[in-house]
């Protein structure tokens, strides 16, 4: 696989205009990066991605390279939850919020209400309530803002019930009903899809008085 990915490499210096060499040295960066993570190489899996980052900031025109950027960083997330700093973290994901808001490409926005819901739970566990707030916004806005995409619509939903249940959990009820009211909008604007468990969402249609 190296000696791929350092031709590819040569490659690209020598034809960089070229989108199919720019598919294959994301994808073999992509692909490489996750089996040394496998091995539990994690720090050289980490430099791969960071060249893939690199790359995908000169080539964020093709969409398969921006496809193999985003998914490289949501398959890291766990990797990264338990071994970076939340400042690398946030920072991970406040660039992949920026291409995604340059780019508006529609799997990159996929994959960013992904990794905030993961990132809502993780955050949780350590009680970063500002990060939680954050994250559980910007899910809200993306939901709003692409109503016809069922993926969108199901990670906001989930995200937003796990926020509720950590604001209950904190005793901040102004909080909690206040992201309980966004999930509704995106529970009730989906009404033939089972979003989040129903059980729970009966409890907090009970506790809340909705």
């Amino acid at each position: 696989m190296q000696y791929q990915i350092d031709d590819l490499r040569k490659n690209i210096a020598e034809n960089p205009s070229d989108r199919g060499v720019q598919k294959k040295l994301s994808n073999a960066l992509f692909n490489k990066a996750m089996d040394l993570s496998e091995e539990g190489k994690y720090d050289e899996a980490d430099k791969l991605i960071l060249e893939l980052i690199a790359f995908t900031d000169e080539y964020y025109e093709n969409p398969d390279v921006l496809f193999n950027y985003g998914r490289a960083i949501l398959n890291a997330m766990p990797i990264y939850f338990g071994r970076s700093s939340q400042t690398d973290l946030k920072g991970k994901i406040n660039h992949l919020r920026e291409l995604t808001n340059k780019t508006q490409n529609e799997p990159l926005k996929e994959i960013l209400t992904m990794i905030l819901v993961n990132a809502i739970y993780d955050f949780s566990l350590s009680s970063q309530t500002p990060s939680i707030s954050e994250f559980s916004l910007e899910l809200s806005d993306l939901s709003r803002t692409n109503p016809k995409n069922r993926t969108i619509q199901i990670a906001g939903a989930k995200g937003m019930m796990n926020t509720v249940l950590y604001f209950l959990q904190k005793n901040d009820h102004v909080a909690a009903l206040r992201h309980f009211k966004n999930l509704m909008k995106i529970i009730e604007a989906n009404p033939r899809d089972e979003m989040v468990d129903s059980r729970k969402l009966s409890e907090l249609k009970e506790y809340f008085k909705y």
